[in-house]
């Protein structure tokens, strides 16, 4: 058995939007299972294993119960409804980390992974922010952004992502809209940011 590699093990449900129906039919109900890498980020595998059920830009997608599933063995229903009361669960920056890491906490060989597909009814903090670091003036200018765990980064000369962009075109068309919208703010704090050592700034747009 490769060491580098787990069993991830998911459940997918897509919505049909067709419908006219108050209570939406589901469209897909199925579960797989996945082997990922435990070098992997565990927020990447999930929007890999989301963008390839989803049926085009207008859909989403959102981890249903995901706290509870992985917290469930080590807390019981009612210390752990306490203790995710005031969460955001569409907040998983928690999970913004290796797959490797996540498993040796939460086992997640023995977990169900569900994954929920459906319009963007479920609503998301887009935040975006600057680093300041010694290499600051000599890089180019660019911004920070992180949405459902997972974070790009967009040039601000170019508004084109560093590296790599989401792999949702809906999250990506979202985070270069905004960036695009606020071009010249957000240029004129990085100018100031690297001439000032200004105090970092971060801003959230509920999408």
């Amino acid at each position: 058995m490769n060491n580098n590699r787990i069993k991830m093990n998911f459940k997918i449900e897509r919505y049909n939007l067709i419908s006219k129906e108050e209570n939406e039919p589901t469209e897909m109900n199925l579960t797989l299972s996945k082997y990922v890498n435990i070098e992997d980020n565990f927020m990447e595998v999930i929007e890999s294993v989301a963008h390839k059920y989803m049926f085009n830009d207008n859909f989403n997608y959102y981890l249903e119960d995901i706290y509870h599933i992985l917290w469930s063995e080590y807390f019981s229903d009612g210390v752990l409804e306490k203790l995710l009361k005031r969460k955001n669960v569409y907040d998983y920056d928690m999970l913004n980390t290796k797959v490797e890491l996540l498993n040796k906490q939460f086992n997640l060989e023995n977990k169900e992974i569900k994954i929920i597909i459906s319009e963007n009814k479920h609503s998301y903090f887009m935040r975006f922010f600057f680093h300041i670091n010694s290499q600051s003036d000599k890089i180019r200018p660019h911004v920070h952004c992180k949405c459902c765990g997972l974070e790009r980064i967009i040039d601000l000369t170019t508004l084109e992502f560093i590296e790599q962009s989401f792999i949702s075109p809906n999250l990506s068309n979202k985070a270069l809209n905004v960036v695009h919208l606020y071009k010249s703010e957000l240029m004129n704090y990085w100018n100031n940011l690297i001439q000032n050592q200004e105090e970092l700034i971060e801003f959230n747009l509920l999408i």
